[in-house]
């Protein structure tokens, strides 16, 4: 099972996947209104858009009350999670079937901590 995941995992395009969410998410707002939400003095939705910038969790978080979608309830739905959202690590365990975050990382390409 663990290598089916696995498998599942190298084929996302994350980038993609990110840059696509984060503008269904935005709907018919402007950037600007969403960069006023947050306080940015620059275009940071922008850069977030267009895979420039890294959203962090907590801030992703805030842009999807800000979209007015309840991210809690879509997890609770779709990936059968009732934990804490701002646990990301304890988030890719759910996803991973409990996989090593180590061995998450390794099969993406990335750190742990970049995890």
């Amino acid at each position: 099972m663990d290598d089916k995941i696995l498998e599942k995992i190298k084929g996302i395009n994350f980038d993609q996947l990110a840059v696509e969410i984060m503008r269904d998410l935005r709907g018919s707002k402007s950037q600007q209104q969403i960069n006023n939400f947050f306080g940015f003095d620059y275009n940071k939705v922008a850069k977030w858009e267009n895979n420039e910038l890294s959203i962090s969790w907590l801030d992703f978080l805030k842009y999807t009350s800000l979209a007015k979608k309840d991210v809690q309830q879509y997890f609770r739905e779709n990936l059968i999670y009732c934990g804490n959202l701002e646990n990301i690590a304890e988030i890719i365990s759910h996803l991973t079937n409990n996989l090593p975050l180590e061995q998450v990382a390794a099969s993406i390409g990335c750190s742990k901590a970049t995890l």
